[in-house]
C-alpha cells in the first residue's frame, strides 16, 4: 500500500510512525472531503483508501480526533534529502522521500526509538542512489514493529551485528545503585554520529547537484 499526496501544493507531507504503522494525518480541509462506505460505515478518502480515527493521548491536542491514513509498506522512493528536527516529543531524523509520481514525504523517526538504530545499522549497506522502500512489521523475537528497508526486492542486512561489530561499540553491563544494567551509551552514540555523517554527506552531495556552474 502507498500513501499519496492529494494536495496540489509544494510541502512535502509528514509521515510519522504510530502503533507500528506509517502515519499520514489529514488536514481540516482533508477531513470535510472523506466519504462514509454506505456498507460498513467506515471512512474514506475521494481516491478510495481507507481512513482511521485516533484520539491523541499527549501534547497540547491531547483529548482531540485525529483521522488518519495508514500503511504498513511505502512504495519505493528515492532518499533526497535528510535533517535532524527538534519537536515537542525530542529529537527526530527526518528522511525527505520522493516516489515514482513525485510524491514527496518527510518520514519522521524519533532518535530515541528503536527504528532509528534499525536503520543506522543498515546505512553502510544501502545504495542511496537507488529507490528504497520502506516496512513495518512484527518482529519474531518479541513481536514489537520493526523498520525493514530493501531495494530491488532484496533485504538490507544489518552493517553492524553482536558476531560482526564492524566497529560498533558492544553494550556494556554496569552496577548502578546495585543493580547490574546493560549500558547501551557508546553502541548508540556510535550509531547517533553514523546518521549525522551520512546526513551531512547526502547534503554536500545535494550541494554539488545544484551549485551554479562557474
Amino acid at each position: 500500500m502507498a500513501l499519496i499526496q492529494r494536495s496540489e501544493t509544494s510541502y512535502s507531507k509528514i509521515l510519522t510512525i504510530v502503533q507500528g504503522y506509517f502515519t499520514q494525518r489529514l488536514s481540516e480541509e482533508e477531513v470535510q472531503e472523506l466519504i462514509e462506505d454506505q456498507n460498513t460505515g467506515q471512512l474514506r478518502t475521494p481516491e478510495g483508501e481507507l481512513v482511521t480515527s485516533r484520539v491523541l493521548e499527549k501534547g497540547p491536542n491531547a483529548g482531540l480526533t485525529k483521522y488518519e491514513i495508514r500503511a504498513q509498506e511505502l512504495s519505493p522512493s528515492a532518499v533526497i534529502g535528510a535533517e535532524f528536527q527538534q519537536s515537542n516529543y525530542g529529537n527526530n531524523l527526518i528522511l525527505k522521500l520522493l516516489d515514482d509520481d513525485e510524491n514527496a514525504f518527510n518520514l519522521q523517526i524519533p532518535t530515541e526509538s528503536g527504528f532509528f538504530a534499525q536503520f543506522a545499522k543498515r546505512i553502510p549497506n544501502i545504495d542511496f542512489d537507488k529507490q528504497v522502500t520502506f516496512k513495518l512489521a512484527k518482529s519474531k523475537l518479541d513481536d514489537k514493529p520493526y523498520l525493514f528497508i530493501s531495494q530491488g526486492g532484496e533485504p538490507i542486512k544489518f552493517a553492524f551485528t553482536k558476531d560482526n561489530p564492524n566497529g560498533c561499540p558492544p553494550p556494556v553491563q554496569k552496577n548502578i545503585k546495585g543493580k547490574t544494567v546493560w549500558v547501551w551509551e557508546d553502541h548508540e552514540n556510535f550509531l547517533y554520529e553514523l546518521v549525522v555523517k551520512f546526513v551531512n554527506d547526502l547534503s554536500d552531495n545535494d550541494m554539488e547537484e545544484t551549485d551554479v556552474p562557474f
